[in-house]
């Protein structure tokens, strides 16, 4: 129904599309694709930056059936997170946000994967002002500077984005690879085991270890946790 103007009234937008996004309210669907994209732009930065960096070419993922790194998924989550509560667009803060709150889920992060699963994933002792070794002052600010970036740059990129899908293919998508995800992580946890007990000698007990061990094999295993210690 047209207004005098001729307009369409925004409470008769039609259903077909995705709703607006609301910056200041939590949105779980964009939260996951926050999530995903993360994930998947942080691998390609981070393989990136070692060829750059360290001259140093390879395959790095925490999942085995996604070129993921969870790390970054987390952590452009948190900076969703924080974009919810700087609503005026605050650069300087959103970079001290980003600077403190990644730093603190790294960290976190890395006592998760050394005590829950005995591995070291990454090791900054070399670098000057470290703590323990998990977290950095250099690695710290390029979170800030992530943070900036995505706030001011990719953010608005996505919700333009996600905006334009139809509502019930938007909502369809993202329950599918909701699922996919779940299913990812539950395979990359069994396979992690598996191939754990095979470096201690251990046999497969079931079916099920057999094709885990058929699957990822222990070439595969090492090439996509490389970085673990």
């Amino acid at each position: 129904m047209e207004d005098d103007t001729g307009s369409i009234p925004a409470d008769s937008a039609p259903e077909s599309l995705s709703p607006p996004i609301n910056k200041r309210k939590f949105d779980p669907r964009l939260a996951f694709w926050t999530f995903l994209v993360g994930c998947s732009v942080g691998a390609v930065v981070e393989f990136f930056f070692r060829a750059i960096m360290h001259d140093v070419i390879d395959y790095r993922a925490n999942l085995v059936l996604s070129p993921f790194l969870v790390i970054y998924g987390f952590g452009t989550l948190v900076m969703y997170f924080g974009s919810l509560i700087n609503a005026h667009k605050n650069v300087f803060r959103m970079f001290i946000y980003g600077f403190i709150a990644c730093s603190l889920l790294e960290y976190a992060s890395s006592l998760v994967a050394e005590y829950a699963f005995g591995v070291r994933t990454w090791n900054y002792s070399y670098m000057r002002f470290h703590i323990n070794g998990r977290v950095s002052l250099q690695h710290a600010v390029y979170w800030g500077a992530l943070a900036v970036a995505w706030y001011l740059l990719m953010m608005p990129t996505a919700e333009k984005l996600l905006g334009k899908i139809p509502r019930l293919v938007y909502k369809r998508l993202t329950m599918g690879l909701a699922i996919y995800v779940t299913v990812d992580v539950i395979v990359t946890i069994a396979a992690f085991t598996r191939w754990n007990m095979r470096l201690e000698g251990i046999p497969p007990s079931s079916f099920i270890g057999e094709v885990l061990d058929a699957v990822f094999s222990d070439g595969y295993m090492s090439m996509v946790f490389a970085g673990i210690k």
